[in-house]
């Protein structure tokens, strides 16, 4: 693939990214789980923007140990926060 196929066909654009508060691993789950701290985060990364969820295309995310439920994390993320497009094109990326 040449890099002129790699590029996109329309500007793409980070606008902003948070982190969620780190949580003590220890001989058993605690009490959150990976997608409800990525929620809370997205949540309030969300109300910092001038647009609604509906405008958002892509959400990706940082994470080391979702759990199975939630193998997509930034998906289940986006979801969560009203992420929501008729076609197929939102999905997160983890």
């Amino acid at each position: 693939m040449s890099i002129q196929e790699s590029q996109p066909s329309e500007p793409v654009y980070v606008v902003d990214g948070a982190r969620s508060p780190f949580i003590k691993a220890g001989d058993r789950p605690g009490p959150f789980h990976a997608g409800d701290l990525a929620a809370q985060t997205g949540a309030a990364l969300l109300l910092r923007q001038p647009f609604n969820a509906e405008a958002i295309d892509e959400v990706i995310l940082g994470n080391t140990m979702a759990g199975p439920d939630e193998a997509n994390i930034g998906r289940v993320a986006a979801l969560r926060n009203g992420v929501r497009r008729g076609d197929a094109r939102l999905h997160g990326a983890s």
